[in-house]
């Protein structure tokens, strides 16, 4: 071979080397017995790794297994079965620099022209991506079709609830000093009975996705400090409590009940992954995330407020740690029902957020829960003051819609009693023809109703009768409402309420307040 031939050859190897390395496919070349003989750039790069650190090697014993002995262990399988003439592939876990991928391995033998075994070829891609995008979706998918069924339960239970309660609490305002007190204490107890059932319900609804849940504005900063001695007390003297808060946090827009239980369930959970003591971190920053970062966690390029809750207790085994988020899944046995970690799933997605765990054994876990930073909307509402609340009676005139007859005549008995002038309708065709004939003042409508829901009939008022007030209820949440319903949806009466929600949310609308909190009402 001359050396203009050598020359050439040099080049032509250069550029196939340079090929190789610039793929985003990971490649290698083994002998049959499963030692490495080349890799291109692309998994070194992603690892960190020099070429020294993996040939020579065999391919199990590579650093990128290091850490998971089941891969290491069905890698080991693979390169057996394809030294025998079997194709592999699967997926596996593969390790980089401070995290881990999921990858699409590839494995095939290579025959010379005698059909003897020369080398293995190994490929692999990254689908790290799909794979959370799929965990996700399965995961969804069994929190939807459980709320489904928890939900079509707790919406009858809602209405029954609903009628119980406020024919009690009208029975009460009716017999109240007239029928002695062991009449009034039975009366007092019905509706205790029933604002613990009201309770239950929303909890059933906000676990089913349901709920239309209360948002509001939180500084999450506060929200911490407020917790803080009830999460000191339930992490007992063994475990040290410590805050690391960023300055000036920035808003965000949740159901503040449905936060403090998340913090104190995944509190409570740190605490038994320590049974010997230990420390459990809260933090608190600011983080904007790029599409590529975003997508990884399923959401879209913003700014987020990132809580993290971390402990140092004994880890989640990686043989589960994919399934703890799934409803009724529990490692207590019969200490846990399996429903704490799935309802803070579904709270972040509530909330528009994410939420991601990391956890390595014997070391301890990390939740780290991704809020979408709230922007207020500017709006400038008439001032309420406290010491001046507006009497709960009227003599407007109140259009009442509901398909539900016994909710309808409720409501109509409880502001009838308190002086309205009250209209009903079944349907929002019906309640349309009645503001063709009588001057209405407010308009209460459920949501979920037949033929035309709520936020139609809402838009239909609001464009023909732009001086009727709207006020709408429900027990439900749902994708109905677009983004000119968003104050309806951010004012929603949640069913069952009491007799006082009813006619504090009507009253302060008719006078033109700005809507107290359901905090402020109780």
């Amino acid at each position: 071979m001359t050396k203009s031939q050598e020359n050439q050859n040099q080049q032509h190897q250069q550029m196939i080397q340079q090929v190789l390395d610039e793929l985003l496919t990971m490649a290698a070349i083994l002998l049959p017995d499963g030692t490495l003989t080349f890799a291109n750039a692309t998994p070194l790069k992603l690892s960190g790794l020099e070429s020294s650190d993996v040939l020579g090697k065999k391919l199990w014993d590579c650093p990128w297994f290091a850490y998971n002995q089941s891969a290491k262990d069905q890698i080991f399988a693979d390169c057996h079965k394809a030294a025998e003439g079997e194709v592999v592939e699967r997926e596996i876990e593969f390790a980089l620099l401070d995290h881990k991928i999921w990858v699409e391995f590839n494995l095939h033998p290579i025959f010379d022209e005698q059909g003897t075994l020369n080398i293995l070829v190994a490929e692999a891609r990254d689908i790290t991506r799909r794979r959370l995008a799929e965990e996700h979706s399965k995961r969804s998918q069994k929190m939807d079709a459980l709320g489904k069924l928890v939900g079509g339960i707790a919406h009858d239970y809602n209405n029954m609830l609903g009628v119980i309660l406020g024919y009690a609490e009208l029975l009460e305002m009716k017999c109240e000093g007239n029928q002695g007190e062991s009449v009034n204490n039975y009366i007092k107890e019905i509706i205790r009975a029933g604002e613990r059932g009201r309770a239950l319900t929303r909890k059933m609804l906000a676990f089913s996705k349901s709920e239309s849940s209360r948002p509001d504005t939180c500084n999450i900063n506060q929200t911490l400090s407020d917790l803080n001695d009830m999460l000191a007390k339930s992490l007992t003297a063994s475990i040290k409590l410590d805050y690391t808060l960023i300055k000036d946090c920035w808003p965000i827009w949740v159901d503040l009940s449905e936060l403090d239980d998340a913090i104190l369930n995944m509190s409570i959970n740190a605490k038994h992954a320590m049974p010997n003591g230990g420390t459990l971190t809260i933090t608190t920053t600011h983080i904007s995330l790029a599409k590529t970062e975003a997508e990884l966690l399923g959401l879209t390029s913003n700014d987020y407020l990132k809580l993290c809750i971390s402990d140092t207790g004994c880890g989640i085994d990686k043989s589960i740690i994919e399934q703890v988020f799934d409803p009724f899944f529990s490692t207590k046995g019969e200490k846990g029902n399996g429903l704490g970690l799935s309802q803070v799933f579904g709270f972040m997605d509530r909330s528009g957020g994410a939420i991601n765990l990391y956890s390595q054994v014997g070391i301890g876990s990390q939740f780290s829960l991704y809020f979408p930073r709230y922007h207020s909307s500017g709006k400038v509402n008439k001032s309420f003051d406290c010491r001046s609340a507006p009497q709960l009676a009227g003599d407007e005139s109140i259009l009442v819609v509901d398909d539900e007859p016994a909710l309808r005549e409720l409501a109509y008995q409880i502001l009838g009693h308190f002086g309205y002038r009250v209209l009903t309708a079944s349907s929002g065709d019906s309640a349309l023809h009645i503001l063709a004939a009588h001057n209405v003042d407010l308009v209460l409508s459920d949501v979920i109703m037949p033929n035309m829901d709520g936020y139609q009939l809402a838009r239909i008022i609001s464009r023909e009768y732009p001086t009727v007030k709207i006020q709408l209820a429900s027990g439900f949440s749902d994708n109905r409402h677009t983004h000119s319903d968003l104050q309806l949806r951010e004012s929603m009466l949640h069913k069952p309420y009491s007799s006082k929600e009813l006619l504090t949310r009507i009253r302060f609308l008719l006078d033109g307040y700005l809507l107290p909190s359901p905090v402020d009402q109780d």
